[in-house]
């Protein structure tokens, strides 16, 4: 995995002020799995990490998302529902508007 990514991972659970234990209590993971990701031994699972708070647009990017984008994104992929509950299509469809929502953001900043 990039490091660049592990390193913008680690900064945004430092943004949200969780430790790694307690992100992995909110995710329903284990610290090793937060500290894999962290170090780029392993991938995360983005669908969870919307629903907790973080910033996915940023994870990926280095830019950070409006605070609307990451509102409508959280409510996009069911915030306060687990993700086992929503179907394969409707997390693609969450992370698709999520991206058209990034790319108009994007679009402003030219």
């Amino acid at each position: 995995m990039d490091n660049t990514f592990a390193k913008r991972f680690r900064d945004e659970r430092k943004r949200l002020g969780l430790t790694q234990q307690e992100l992995a209590d909110k995710l329903g993971i284990s610290k090793r799995t937060i500290t894999n990701w962290e170090t780029g031994q392993t991938k995360p699972f983005l669908d969870r990490m919307v629903m907790e708070g973080m910033d996915v647009g940023y994870l990926i990017s280095g830019i950070p998302s409006p605070p609307e984008c990451l509102q409508m994104m959280r409510q996009s992929v069911g915030h306060g529902k687990k993700t086992d509950y929503l179907s394969k299509d409707l997390r693609i469809l969450a992370i698709k508007e999520y991206c058209l929502i990034i790319i108009s953001h994007l679009e402003d900043i030219d």
